[in-house]
């Protein structure tokens, strides 16, 4: 019997998929390293979420074959040393996208209709603030998307045909990921539909594409008919659930893709970050790069931490070149006694954009998914890198 670790407790759609198959599973234990030591070694598989993963916690691990990220960003484990020491690396990509992409939006709007600042001052029984405020009209205004992947491409489709924005992405991969249609729109797509019944096991028709979000064959209608295999799940598997799956509708989303960092952070209204923290992105967003956002502008950031520097952008907000700011994230989290929170222009939530109900049984199944294809010997759906020797 094989044992699978989950040291920070997931979804039950997750761990009823793999107990359905026999898999014997330990949840919940200490995250600090001498205790993930311990406990990964007795482990076959694990399915890990906020910790840190670094090589020393699996070094040695000899049951271990796969670590299924909960979730998409896998910055937290070692990767490469994961791959070198033969184990897999698996996560879930497209599964809190759209979480993400709602956030985005709701930010977004919160800060032109200056909802944080509307709340606050009738709170503190000020009328006349209503009459005071600065409140702009998202119709016409100017997203700019730092960032064109899934979360990027759903957050334009609902700016764009929700609220009439007209959007600019900086992308320098778009092109090489033919999403750029001939007449130079991009083509976009959304998640609609639930669905609630059986996931039979099985390809997919067509198989899934790593870079989408597309996670099962369902009709147009926005509304499964029948099961939905999700990649390749073992033969004959079955797993109950009720989870927001959704198909992927197409639709000629008009998004500009610029290859001009600077020119897009210019002409935006309200700029978005949707990239990964690497090294060439790591403090990107520093004193001189916010200074070159429109003056009066908006900045979001639901992506990393680390792309932004908090105190250049405290330094922007005080002095009036930016009007408002929303993070989900920060350098170091949770972020304590942040400048950021004495700021009224700010908005800050708690790096749960991507959580959402219907987010963490996706998550939670997908990991699931990709430690059951490891250990019965398939090649994962979704897998980060590969591992040395397979």
């Amino acid at each position: 019997m094989y044992r699978i670790l989950i040291p920070e407790d997931i979804a039950e759609s997750g761990k009823r998929y793999l107990t359905d198959r026999g898999y014997e599973l330990k949840v919940g234990v200490p995250t600090d390293i001498p205790s993930l030591k311990k406990e990964i070694a007795r482990a076959d598989g694990i399915i890990v979420r906020n910790a840190s993963y670094p090589k020393e916690v699996f070094e040695g691990a000899e049951r271990l074959k796969v670590i299924a990220r909960h979730g998409i960003g896998v910055d937290n484990i070692d990767v490469a040393a994961a791959n070198a020491q033969g184990i897999w690396v698996v996560n879930g990509p497209g599964s809190n996208s759209n979480a993400v992409a709602e956030h985005t939006v709701a930010a977004i709007a919160a800060l032109f209709c200056r909802l944080h600042l509307t709340d606050r001052y009738t709170r503190k029984g000020d009328w006349h603030y209503r009459l005071q405020m600065e409140r702009r009209e998202m119709k016409g205004a100017v997203l700019g998307l730092i960032g064109f992947g899934n979360i990027g491409r759903l957050v334009a489709e609902k700016a764009a045909a929700g609220f009439g924005m007209e959007v600019l992405a900086y992308d320098m991969s778009a092109a090489a990921r033919g999403g750029i249609a001939q007449d130079g729109t991009v083509q976009t797509g959304t998640v609609r539909g639930v669905w609630s019944g059986t996931v039979q096991g099985g390809t997919a028709p067509g198989g899934i594409a790593q870079s989408s979000i597309t996670l099962g064959d369902v009709s147009l209608g926005g509304i499964a008919q029948g099961s939905i295999a999700l990649g390749d799940v073992s033969p004959g598997g079955i797993a109950q659930s009720s989870i927001a799956l959704g198909d992927v509708s197409r639709s000629d989303t008009p998004v500009r893709i610029l290859d001009d960092l600077d020119a897009v952070l210019t002409r935006a209204d309200v700029v978005s970050l949707h990239i990964p923290c690497t090294e060439s992105t790591r403090g990107l967003f520093d004193y001189s790069r916010f200074m070159k956002m429109k003056k009066g502008s908006f900045f979001i950031n639901c992506a990393r931490g680390e792309l932004y520097v908090e105190e250049d952008l405290v330094r922007v907000l005080e002095e009036g070149h930016l009007a408002g700011a929303a993070l989900d994230v920060y350098q170091e989290e949770p972020p304590g006694d942040s400048r950021l929170f004495a700021l009224e222009q700010a908005i800050c939530s708690q790096h749960n954009a991507g959580i959402s109900r219907e987010s963490k049984e996706r998550m939670s199944l997908q990991a699931a998914i990709g430690v059951d294809q490891v250990l019965t010997g398939q090649t994962p759906s979704w897998p980060v890198g590969h591992p040395d020797g397979i």
